[in-house]
């Protein structure tokens, strides 16, 4: 019994004794070192770089360490030797306006621009036809998109003398606004009148109308339409609105009326606006809301395309 213990002790001695002189061994052992620094050294080298790059990014999420740059027109970190920051060139030659404009009117054909009209006596008055086209970045600040004008002519003035339509088209010929209900069965439901335009949303109208269009810094281009009535036994009266292509539509961001020019209701009714445009500024005069001896306009005020907010001042 006394000899099972004597050896018990002698082999716990042995495991106290022999185990750390191994271990010690290999880390005093210049073979282990080159072990363990290699092991140490990857791990060090690797956190400093993964430090270097996650703490150099820009303001854009950019990494320049690794050579990115923030692009503008293209919206993203690149790097300049890979990719140009250039804007897409957009080519629109390629593309079939009657096919863009069939998009704009699909139950219309069109040849050489001009509309082929249904077989109702009460198209046979009318014409419709591109007017003239725009480019600009109206959807994307970073492609160029197509917009298309097109006037409809030989409205009696009872459903307004002036009435155009508005598409918008990206380089693959993309209607990116409303197609037009002109020429349905719906639009004329009502004694076949083909005076319904109020749910074409594709539709601008008046008595009078004119577009412009405008660049802004946020890098799109924003539309101007300034429509006016005139009344029969009364003198014209215009007002505007800016419009800007969003969500497929277009969506209206500024009203140029008599509330935004601080023009009361009651002087309101005495008076009418006359609205000329001249580059980037809008003459503004008031005219007689009716008159015997003629409609007499007088310079009231001049506003000016803000580049900074998209809206006139």
């Amino acid at each position: 019994m006394e000899n099972k213990y004597i050896k018990f002790f002698v082999v716990a001695l042995a495991v106290a004794v022999i185990v750390p002189q191994i271990a010690l061994a290999a880390w005093w052992n210049p073979f282990s070192w080159g072990i363990w620094n290699s092991i140490f050294h990857f791990q060090q080298t690797t956190q400093k770089q993964e430090k270097l790059i996650g703490g150099d990014k820009d303001v854009h999420g950019c990494l320049p360490a690794a050579g990115y740059t923030w692009c503008e027109v293209k919206n993203k970190c690149l790097r300049t030797w890979e990719e140009k920051c250039e804007a897409v060139q957009a080519d629109f030659s390629k593309l079939n306006k009657d096919e863009l404009l069939h998009k704009l009117f699909p139950n219309l054909t069109f040849k050489n621009g001009v509309a082929g009209m249904p077989e109702k006596d009460v198209y046979q008055m009318l014409k419709l036809s591109l007017e003239k086209s725009e480019i600009g970045n109206f959807t994307n600040k970073n492609e160029k998109q197509l917009l298309l004008e097109v006037k409809l002519d030989g409205v009696p003035h009872v459903g307004g003398l002036y009435h155009a339509y508005l598409g918008v088209f990206d380089s693959n010929g993309n209607l990116l606004t409303p197609s037009s209900q002109f020429g349905s069965v719906a639009q004329f439901s009502q004694n076949e009148d083909p005076l319904l335009f109020n749910n074409d949303k594709a539709q601008f109208g008046g008595d009078l109308g004119q577009f412009e269009f405008y660049d802004c810094n946020d890098g799109l281009k924003y539309i101007l339409f300034i429509s006016g009535g005139c009344p029969n036994s009364t003198c014209c009266s215009s007002g505007g609105n800016v419009y800007k292509v969003t969500g497929g539509s277009f969506e209206k961001v500024q009203a140029i009326d008599y509330k935004f020019l601080g023009i009361t209701t009651s002087e309101g009714d005495y008076l009418g606006l006359k609205m000329t445009l001249s580059g980037d500024k809008i003459n503004v005069q008031k005219t007689p809301f009716s008159s015997d001896s003629g409609c007499t306009a007088t310079d009231f005020r001049k506003l000016k395309w803000d580049n900074n907010k998209c809206i006139f001042k």
